[in-house]
């Protein structure tokens, strides 16, 4: 399918071990898909292999019938994507505008110049994630909560077909938290697929379609009501997993704390 990412027998070797093992899986788009594991399960190196910044071993993958590794660029174009961790180094400092027309000028071909309709768009994206009146701040000296709405902005001005966030509510308050939520929503309203890689799936239970649980290898992809269940979380997480009853899905509780 073009509207779908297809992975079919993906396998990673990354830093010299084996990260992912035949992995196959169809995530269609739009959705939101939330991606759980414990620490070192191959969470972020999925992200990474479907944005080809990081080759597979094996196996392939499309996105929207794009092949990340043959076509990166074209890629790119089509999917946005929010390190769980990135840092800015810039001989003077770099300000939060300057920061979101990083991602307005991504595709552009070379000069890229910046007008005043593209400031205008940089000025309306941080309004959206609520950091309007921190146009002109250094990145620097935002707290990490604010630094991620800055990469979110970022990434929502290049107008995605797919949003993918590793982690997105690290160092983030609750109502920041909150926000980014409701605008999550908002962009699954607008036809983005939308793929998160969390610990804690509870606070998108409203949100989420489907949900992937990796540990190297595909333990389990499907509706949360399928995939959240304590017999398919004890493979992943043993004795520190356990299922609740809830709506619209279950509640879970584990004892990893880092994805």
């Amino acid at each position: 399918m073009a509207d779908s990412i297809i992975t079919k027998g993906l396998t990673v070797a990354f830093d010299g071990r084996l990260a992912l093992e035949d992995v196959t899986v169809e995530i269609p788009v739009p959705s939101i898909t939330v991606i759980i594991g414990p620490n070192g399960a191959g969470k972020s190196v999925f992200l990474r292999s479907l944005i080809g910044s990081i080759k597979p071993s094996s196996g392939s993958i499309s996105v929207m019938g794009v092949d990340p590794v043959a076509h990166p660029e074209n890629v790119r174009r089509l999917v946005s994507y929010v390190a769980q961790k990135e840092k800015f180094s810039y001989p003077v400092p770099i300000s939060v505008n300057e920061v979101v027309t990083m991602g307005l000028l991504a595709d552009k071909s070379i000069p890229r110049l910046h007008t005043r309709s593209g400031d205008l768009k940089v000025k309306e994206a941080l309004m959206v994630v609520d950091m309007g009146d921190q146009y002109e701040r250094p990145f620097d000296k935002l707290s990490g909560g604010q630094q991620q709405r800055v990469l979110l902005a970022r990434s929502i001005i290049r107008e995605p077909r797919v949003l993918v966030l590793d982690e997105p509510f690290n160092a983030v308050d609750v109502a920041t938290q909150s926000l980014m939520i409701d605008y999550l929503q908002r962009l699954r309203e607008q036809q983005v697929g939308i793929i998160i890689v969390t610990h804690d799936t509870n606070p998108l239970a409203c949100l989420m379609e489907q949900i992937m649980i990796l540990n190297k290898k595909l333990i389990d992809f499907g509706p949360p009501k399928k995939v959240l269940r304590q017999e398919v979380l004890a493979v992943v997480y043993g004795n520190n997993a356990r299922v609740l009853d809830g709506e619209p899905c279950p509640i879970i509780v584990t004892g990893d704390i880092h994805g």
